[in-house]
């Protein structure tokens, strides 16, 4: 009786598990609901625990080692590389990807080359699906832009630090990189404030639109506050990050000096000019932009030269600029 009842079982979805030796699964994917931020593909977090769950029970069942290691997310100059689930069985290191439809199947193709030496290297895929028909590839780096940041409480925040306190500064030096003036974080700071110096309230109203600031649901352009104005944000690799915005300084992003590499702050800075630029650009299509010339290309023209002339006495610094913020995990709300 079982045997024909699983002989004529309606199939959940199609999966490579067993090509690696691995037992299979029963999940029927529940699609894309909604947008996961942080940087990754819009895949469903409902499938990704309930495949993590059933892929631990399956395990456990045929008594193979299981050591679930999550998702994964990493940061690149072309965009941001997504696994929907990194683990360990039987020895091996494993990275599952969920497909939802061809487009997924291409990048599958492209991301089996893109991890072969990597630290998960065997790729594995769970789709609804038979996409084997599709043999060519598209990139598996997603873009990365301003709507994948996540806002984040001050509580949560604070759980995020390592440390008792945590310092964030707009550049800090690093073993590769130990001056500011030659610096590519500067020159991708150079061209974010020369893009946005004559549009400064535009694009802050769309960085309060697309962080999901509580009481924002459509575009407006208000004018910069005059006291700073802290964002509290969680990025792609779990990185925590601030953005602050005044009148005089414009609109800034600081880095945690403790846990963020110089090569991320590039890259990151570097998407987001290139966010800026599309978000500008296709508002000129709809809209006749009113050039309201801000302050921050100003501060920041002033604060470099002052920077960079320390620097060049042999004044070396320890951040840029010197008004860093330290958050303490001790403070209260």
């Amino acid at each position: 009786m079982s045997f024909f009842k699983n002989l004529f079982k309606k199939r959940t979805n199609y999966n490579n598990l067993s090509d690696f030796g691995l037992p299979d699964i029963e999940h029927k994917l529940l699609g894309r609901l909604f947008t996961q931020s942080t940087g990754i593909p819009a895949t469903d977090v409902f499938d990704r625990l309930a495949i993590e769950t059933k892929l631990k029970e399956a395990m456990n069942t045929h008594f193979i080692s299981y050591t679930s290691h999550g998702s994964y997310s990493k940061l690149y100059e072309e965009g941001t590389f997504y696994t929907s689930i990194r683990f360990e069985a039987k020895g091996k290191k494993y990275s599952l990807f969920l497909l939802y439809d061809e487009n997924d199947a291409r990048k599958f193709n492209a991301a089996k080359k893109f991890i072969k030496n990597g630290t998960h290297p065997n790729a594995l895929f769970i789709s609804p699906y038979d996409y084997s028909y599709v043999n060519s590839s598209l990139s598996c780096l997603e873009p990365f832009q301003l709507e994948n940041l996540s806002l984040v409480g001050q509580k949560d925040f604070q759980g995020l630090l390592s440390q008792e306190e945590t310092t964030f500064a707009m550049w800090f030096p690093s073993e590769a990189e130990k001056t500011f003036y030659n610096s590519p974080i500067k020159l991708q700071l150079d061209a974010i404030y020369a893009l946005i110096n004559d549009y400064e309230n535009y694009v802050y109203g769309y960085l309060l639109l697309k962080l999901k600031i509580p009481d924002i649901h459509k575009f407006h352009r208000p004018d910069l506050p005059e006291v700073p104005q802290t964002f509290l944000i969680l990025a792609v690799e779990n990185t925590s990050l601030l953005i602050t915005v005044c009148k005089e300084k414009g609109i800034r992003f600081h880095f945690n000096k403790q846990t963020t590499s110089t090569a991320y702050v590039a890259h990151f800075l570097k998407h987001m000019h290139s966010d800026f630029v599309a978000f500008i650009a296709e508002l000129q299509t709809v809209l006749f932009l009113e050039k309201t010339i801000g302050n921050g290309l100003h501060w920041y023209q002033n604060t470099t030269s002052e920077f960079i002339t320390e620097e060049k006495n042999g004044n070396l610094q320890t951040s840029f600029p010197e008004d860093t913020i330290i958050i303490s995990t001790n403070e209260q709300n």
